[in-house]
């Protein structure tokens, strides 16, 4: 009888201890089978935007325009388009031999007339006459000589950087060869704004920082520069169909014209008392933006969490975070990065 009951109770704490065993990997299995998230936190503050953009360092400028004083033939051209150059610097060479035949017979013409007027003495009339032919000789000369330059070099009036309008070959009298660009020293900043971006602008919402790569002049070494600048004008560019920034940077230290500058730009939303991860925000069949926020309930297995979807409405948003308005406060945990579709109430592993 004894044995009988003893027997029994084996029976029934080794049937006991495989449900419990059961039980347990039943609910691990189960716990494994379940979609999981990430759980993350609101929180209360303001949204900052940064963006950089490339800009273009530009310098007020005074153009002077080379043209041909007559119907010139370009035998060469001695610069190349963005070249500096100095005053005096050749610029062009004109084919001479048209002008240098010309310039020779009228010379020899000239020298003939004086020598004519010298071997006799002609008076009255006579001598008027003679005066008057070598003074049209002597125009005729001049007008040449003035619309060709001095041994057929085109040179530079002023110091500058050269901008090539014509190539060699012949050209009209008054055609533009190429305009000459000098700088007065007082440099600034444009860069390229989006229409999205314009009333931020003009709000005045956002602060900006040069930053550039050059030799400081105070300490001699070469580095990122950083400075604030002030907006000073922003127009639209019709041909681009883009807005135009320009700026005064605070600091021009080892700032030129080849420096390559950019512009970084931030600014600062108002304050939200609901800000989530933007990888919190989802978007359903209707369009609607909604989020996931985790709940807890108790099942057979325990207390397990669950999603619930909540239709939010998004105020801003930046590259990380998104802020809902008219939501009041929230508490819980938000559900985010699920490794599959939710559906509204799904139970979920948070991992």
């Amino acid at each position: 009888m004894n044995r009988r009951k003893t027997v029994v109770v084996r029976i029934v704490i080794a049937t006991f201890i495989l449900l419990l065993i059961s039980t347990i990997a039943s609910r691990s299995i189960y716990s494994m089978l379940l979609p999981t998230v990430t759980a993350l936190s609101s929180s209360r503050g303001s949204l900052s935007y940064t963006s950089v953009i490339d800009a273009t360092v530009i310098a007020d400028a005074e153009s002077e325009t080379i043209a041909a004083l007559d119907s010139w033939t370009i035998k060469d051209v001695l610069v190349s388009d963005g070249d500096d150059v100095k005053a005096g610097d050749a610029l062009f060479q004109i084919d001479m031999s048209g002008y240098n035949i010309q310039i020779t017979q009228l010379r020899t013409q000239i020298q003939q007339q004086k020598n004519s007027m010298n071997a006799v003495e002609w008076t009255g009339g006579d001598r008027l006459v003679k005066e008057g032919e070598l003074k049209a000789l002597e125009l005729q000369l001049s007008q040449i000589l003035n619309r060709i330059p001095r041994d057929g070099i085109v040179c530079a009036a002023s110091a500058g950087s050269v901008k090539l309008l014509c190539e060699t070959g012949p050209v009209a009298s008054g055609s533009p060869l190429a305009t000459i660009s000098s700088t007065n020293g007082d440099i600034s900043i444009q860069w390229k704004v989006s229409s999205a971006d314009v009333p931020y602008y003009q709000n005045k919402e956002l602060q900006f920082i040069c930053e550039y790569s050059a030799i400081n002049p105070r300490s001699g070494v070469y580095e990122v520069i950083s400075s604030p600048i002030d907006l000073i004008a922003l127009q639209l560019d019709d041909e681009q169909n883009m807005y135009i920034a320009t700026g005064v940077p605070e600091d021009l230290g080892g700032l030129t014209l080849n420096t390559a500058v950019s512009i970084k730009s931030t600014r600062k939303s108002p304050q939200y008392d609901v800000l989530v991860p933007l990888s919190c925000i989802g978007k359903d069949s209707d369009g609607r933006d909604f989020i996931l926020v985790l709940r807890e309930k108790r099942t057979i297995w325990g207390i397990e969490k669950y999603v619930e979807k909540q239709i939010v409405s998004v105020a801003e948003s930046n590259y990380q975070y998104a802020a809902l308005k008219d939501f009041g406060t929230l508490t819980v945990p938000i559900a985010a990065y699920p490794s599959r579709q939710l559906n509204n109430g799904e139970s979920v592993r948070v991992v």
